[in-house]
């Protein structure tokens, strides 16, 4: 019964994330001098989340109308490298919360741990990841692509 909960729980969460993010073909890129980008990883295997510490990144490129991150997708990337690599963790999900302005992200963030921590009543075993141990690595773009 926990587990079909957890594995709900989990699924419900990635829906809304994925349901969130809007589709944009035109939109104008833009190099932000700082960036702010902290992560997340789920399994639908284990109750165990992770989080990494909020980094500051330097000159990333977005998206000018959704201020998402470009290549978001390899950031997911590279934390679940590490887990997998690192720590032996594999079949993780991954995702990156990122805004140029410290303050969005970190509301981002202390809304998902408490999705993990206070409304899950602790079914979940939360576990972080310091900065000194994984570090976000800028993704190369060029106005081209």
């Amino acid at each position: 019964m926990r587990r079909t909960t957890v594995l709900y729980s989990l699924m419900i969460t990635l829906v809304c994330l994925l349901a969130a993010m809007p589709y944009t073909a035109d939109a104008k890129k833009k190099q932000a001098p700082k960036m702010y980008i902290c992560g997340f990883s789920a399994s639908f295997n284990d109750s165990i989340v992770y989080f990494t510490d909020l980094q500051e990144m330097e000159n990333v490129w977005y998206e000018s109308k959704t201020k998402f991150i470009l290549s978001r997708e390899e950031y997911a990337i590279q934390l679940k490298s590490y887990l997998t690599n690192e720590c032996g963790l594999k079949a993780r999900t991954c995702i990156v919360l990122c805004d140029r302005k410290k303050k969005k992200v970190e509301k981002k963030l202390m809304k998902l741990k408490r999705q993990y921590t206070v409304k899950a009543k602790g079914m979940y075993d939360i576990r972080h990841i310091n900065h000194g141990d994984f570090t976000f690595k800028p993704v190369e773009y060029s106005e081209d692509e």
